[in-house]
């Protein structure tokens, strides 16, 4: 059973009941994604140490360093934990990409616009795809203009060096929180707008 919105569980436990429940399940699910990095992380560390032409003096210490280079190499490369398979499967599950206007749709952790912007155009995505291999994620039209000049990936880092049109995929989650942050920078804007119209009316009611 699904914990989507209007799914009869609202009359049965409660809607503020409900949101909790999927919260939790986000969290989760978030929770998971960070744990599968870690032991991800700590498995290459391992395997590196265990290299027979290494020399390891003192064990822990380097375990310890190597951990953090590893970590830090998997989040450089990885995508936003939203992005994610798992959890995109998870809000799907949640009946979230259902309905762009639902109160509950999924959001960027730090609903920060700024990690929503194209890596080639640095701006926000249009028409978002992303590569089955590296799992990054770019305007269409920048990266089909970027492979008509080179196979790397342009993303700082990354091992992907014959990326091609084929691996690319349409990214409707991505595609979402887009047309979202865009109504947020609308709402606020407007908003913007109107507390300056009020100073205005406020200034010229005092000086009357």
């Amino acid at each position: 059973p699904r914990l989507a919105r209007g799914g009869g569980f609202e009359k049965l436990l409660g809607e503020d009941a409900v949101a909790k429940y999927r919260d939790s399940l986000k969290e989760i699910a978030e929770e998971n994604i960070k744990n599968e990095r870690q032991l991800k992380a700590y498995t290459n560390s391992i395997e590196a140490l265990r290299n027979p032409g290494s020399s390891v003096e003192d064990f822990q210490q380097t375990l310890e360093t190597t951990l953090q280079q590893e970590l830090e190499k998997i989040e450089r490369n990885a995508v936003e934990i939203v992005q994610e398979a798992s959890y995109v499967e998870v809000c799907t599950q949640l009946g979230e990409q259902e309905n762009e206007d639902d109160d509950f749709a999924v959001l960027p952790t730090d609903n920060n616009a700024s990690n929503l912007k194209c890596p080639l155009t640095m701006v926000l995505f249009e028409d978002p795809v992303t590569s089955k291999v590296c799992k990054h994620t770019f305007s269409r039209q920048a990266i089909m203009q970027h492979l008509r000049f080179s196979s790397l990936c342009p993303v700082s880092g990354c091992s992907n060096q014959s990326l091609i049109i084929a691996e690319l995929e349409t990214n409707e989650l991505v595609a979402m929180n887009v047309r979202r942050a865009k109504k947020r920078q609308q709402i606020e804007k407007n908003s913007q707008s109107q507390s300056a119209i009020d100073m205005d009316d406020e200034e010229e009611e005092a000086v009357f």
